[in-house]
């Protein structure tokens, strides 16, 4: 599990840059965590990793070993992790919940001062133009790594949903292949995919659109109760060939556990949402975010956002954790799709 505070654990395979602080970005081992059992419906391909309770079924000899490398550890990070009492060992334990402030300061958490206005106004005026978008999980270590994709149900779904109007953009959370999604839904000719990191998808009409630019940024991580790891944002800035109108297409799957905004908390996966907007979006750009926010209405994640946008649709599963945002004043249809075969509706609106 990654936690806040600790002994650097092994390396995960990602390229930290020089200097990185360890207990800044890298995962961190938390000592004394009680294993806990992840909710089976949410296994999003990755295998959890085993917490030991001290104390409680481990020889001594292997809690003796565990502290030292763990002292070890915390001292080549120079950080106070592990305690030597006498003949017995001080432990460190972690919160059920990653909310409290301390010296150390999160990845993603960082100071973030939203505008006073949104910035990103959209803008209106000239011909006009429909853009038909869709969002779908496609829980695909379910659907297709374990039930061989169901006949192709997703695309099939895809395919209807897109008669007569074409969707103009998609994006896909639990995504491993968007080619085999689009030749299940006879479209691979008529769009182009991009594969994005951890699970990420967008696939966009070519004979419509043209890709101005691409690209993704980290938002936020998992709590260390289910945690499959960091949380994405895979973005396209897009001009439409017809009309030369511009739009800034987000898609987002956030941290879990669900309503919790992760390790950082809701407020900060907005903000860094945001960030990401304002980062790379152009003044007057329409903007429109989706994806699994594994955040509903309630959540302090969807509260925040909904302080910059309009929430345009939301879905009906796991508390309405499916969203679609825009800064569009309108939207002229939404839609629940059906599941398709996956765990979440797929979700479409007309803006």
């Amino acid at each position: 599990s990654r936690g806040r505070r600790g002994a650097c654990a092994v390396d995960d395979g990602v390229d930290w840059p020089d200097g990185e602080l360890c207990h800044e970005e890298r995962p961190l081992l938390w000592l004394g965590q009680p294993s806990q059992e992840l909710g089976a419906s949410d296994a999003e391909g990755a295998a959890a990793a085993d917490v030991a309770r001290p104390g409680r079924g481990l020889p001594r000899g292997a809690i003796l070993r565990a502290a030292l490398l763990a002292s070890i550890a915390v001292g080549a990070c120079g950080l106070a992790a592990v305690g030597l009492e006498g003949a017995g060992f001080s432990w460190i334990s972690a919160p059920s919940r990653v909310e409290s402030k301390t010296a150390l300061t999160l990845w993603c958490d960082q100071p973030y001062t939203p505008p006073a206005s949104w910035p990103w106004q959209p803008r209106l005026g000239g011909e006009n133009l429909q853009v038909k978008v869709l969002s779908y999980n496609l829980q695909w270590w379910s659907l297709f790594a374990s039930r061989g994709g169901l006949d192709g149900s997703a695309g099939k779904l895809i395919a209807s949903a897109g008669l007569p109007q074409p969707f103009d953009l998609m994006a896909f959370q639990e995504c491993q292949d968007p080619w085999r999604v689009l030749g299940d839904a006879g479209l691979s000719n008529q769009y182009v995919a991009v594969q994005g990191s951890l699970g990420l998808c967008v696939a966009f009409q070519t004979e419509s659109w043209l890709n101005l630019a691409s690209g993704e940024a980290l938002i936020g991580e998992d709590l260390p109760q289910q945690h499959y790891g960091k949380r994405m944002a895979q973005w396209l800035r897009l001009q439409h060939r017809q009309t030369g109108k511009v739009v800034f297409f987000v898609n987002h799957h956030g941290p879990l556990a669900v309503g919790s905004g992760g390790i950082c908390g809701g407020r900060a996966t907005a903000h860094n949402l945001l960030r990401t907007i304002t980062a790379n979006a152009a003044e007057g750009d329409p903007v429109v975010l989706l994806g699994d926010f594994n955040a509903g209405a309630g959540s302090e994640t969807v509260q925040e956002l909904e302080k910059s946008f309009y929430r345009v649709f939301t879905g009906d599963v796991y508390g309405g954790v499916d969203n679609i945002f825009s800064n569009l004043p309108f939207s002229q249809e939404q839609r629940n799709l059906g599941t398709g075969g996956s765990d979440h509706g797929a979700l479409a609106a007309v803006l």
